[in-house]
């Protein structure tokens, strides 16, 4: 009953339901072959079990709990354990075996997200492998404390690491060398360290931005590596701390490519002595600041749309041939005036190789550029079906532009062709079936500015016109 614990040493579950709080020195002993249940209801308030879970049979947490808290140091369960807890309820997992070390589930009912407050004072590894059948949301216990994920994540759902304004650094470690989870993963504070790309699953990653100047919110990669997955900045939403700018920091040690595309209101804020690159489609609008090494832009359609700053000790390669326009620019602390900036190897007014290199340049402020107009369109005779060849046609008006088309295919670039007058074509038989978004982007040069021609859809018919 709601009233009662069990004080026996030890509780052997054979299947069935409990439904009252446990001894803390009870060990439970889950038989196996079978499927037990611990539902505790709202009325028993917190409830915590510091007792060892031993057996391979299966468990299933639900109930209304407002708290439930799972201590042991020495569960040895090798069973699958299904966390179900209703909406409000908290999951409390103290310790690295805490719930043994089988797979977990986490399956709020009705789609409703598990919450669950993970780690205490010292650090927590869950070698478990993952499935998030709905979202996860968790808290870390205290901060500068690390939490290893080793087991692979797999399901529909999303990781989720909340806003915690007080948060100075603890850390989330993905180790998963196959996480195919594809809810995404959202971090609005603390260190996110990835072992490798595939560590992410396929959702898109969400950075939070960071809400004052001691909080963190940061990701690290441990290995160089290329990121595929869409990132999103969403800078601080909470009412706490309302920025829709904010920086979300990205620490690079080792080498780390962007390649998706990068969106939101937030900024971002590179730091660490090893290259970003960012190659992808990107529309954010917060600001870029690069404090430290290199961060290298593959186009003009790869720059952010916010202001650019340049620590004095970091460096922008500008992999692209004509200019970008930006709201502002400062280097080294001095915003600077209205011109073309790059390094030696541009056409820039303004040329500085300590802080910029490669042949593209920044245009800042109303400087004496022709507007252009990108338009695509498909060859005529083109018949879009998979293999097959696709012609694409960009057309650029306005001015006498030079340089490169880039044509996307979504946010993944699918070839680059240098402009024949105010044409560039461009010709691929990789498009897979079903609707494809493609689009056109002129890169500019130093009379010219950028342009992005307007998404053409075109469907790519499968075996006999599916």
């Amino acid at each position: 009953s709601d009233n009662n614990q069990i004080t026996s040493p030890v509780l052997v579950m054979k299947g069935g339901t409990l439904g009252c709080g446990l001894n803390e020195k009870t060990t439970m002993v889950l038989a196996a072959g079978t499927t037990s249940t611990i539902d505790l209801p709202a009325a028993l308030g917190k409830t915590e079990f510091f007792g060892k879970l031993t057996g391979s049979g299966a468990l299933v947490l639900t109930g209304a709990v407002p708290w439930f808290g799972f201590g042991s140091a020495t569960s040895d369960a090798t069973g699958p354990v299904k966390v179900s807890l209703s909406k409000g309820a908290v999951l409390r997992i103290s310790g690295s075996k805490a719930l043994g070390t089988g797979p977990l589930t986490f399956a709020g009912p009705d789609g409703a997200s598990v919450l669950a407050l993970i780690g205490s004072n010292n650090d927590t590894t869950l070698p478990d492998d993952l499935r998030l059948e709905t979202d996860l949301a968790y808290a870390q216990a205290e901060g500068g404390i690390t939490l290893f994920l080793k087991g692979d994540i797999s399901g529909p759902g999303a990781l989720i690491r909340p806003f915690a304004a007080g948060d100075r650094g603890t850390h989330l470690l993905l180790q998963g060398l196959n996480n195919t989870y594809s809810g995404g993963t959202v971090v609005k504070s603390g260190f996110l360290d990835v072992l490798c790309s595939s560590s992410l699953g396929s959702g898109s990653l969400t950075m939070g931005g960071k809400a004052s100047p001691d909080h963190v919110v940061a990701f690290s990669n441990i290995t160089p590596m290329t990121v595929p997955n869409n990132v999103v900045l969403a800078g601080i939403g909470e009412p706490s701390g309302a920025n829709p700018s904010a920086l979300s920091e990205f620490l690079v040690n080792q080498d780390l490519e962007l390649s998706g595309c990068v969106s939101g209101t937030g900024g971002l804020l590179k730091t660490g002595p090893q290259t970003l690159t960012l190659s992808g489609c990107n529309t954010f609008t917060g600001p870029t600041r690069v404090q430290a090494g290199k961060l290298a832009v593959s186009f003009t359609a790869s720059l952010g749309r916010g202001p650019i700053e340049i620590a004095d000790a970091a460096r922008i390669l500008l992999d692209y041939k004509g200019t970008q326009q930006v709201a502002a620019l400062s280097v080294a602390g001095k915003a600077l005036p209205p011109g073309t900036y790059g390094s030696a190897d541009s056409l820039a007014t303004f040329k500085d190789d300590k802080h910029f290199a490669g042949p593209g340049m920044l245009t800042v402020g109303t400087a004496k550029l022709a507007p252009t107009a990108a338009t695509l369109a498909l060859k005529a005779g083109s018949k879009p079906a998979p293999k097959a060849p696709l012609t694409l046609t960009a057309t650029i008006n306005g001015g006498s532009p030079t340089g490169n088309v880039v044509f996307f295919a979504g946010d993944k670039r699918i070839g680059s062709v240098p402009l024949k007058g105010s044409s560039a074509t461009f010709t691929t038989s990789e498009l897979a079936a079903g609707w494809q978004t493609l689009t056109a982007s002129y890169e500019g040069d130093a009379r010219s500015l950028p342009s992005r021609s307007v998404p053409l859809d075109v469907l790519i018919c499968g075996e006999k016109g599916r």
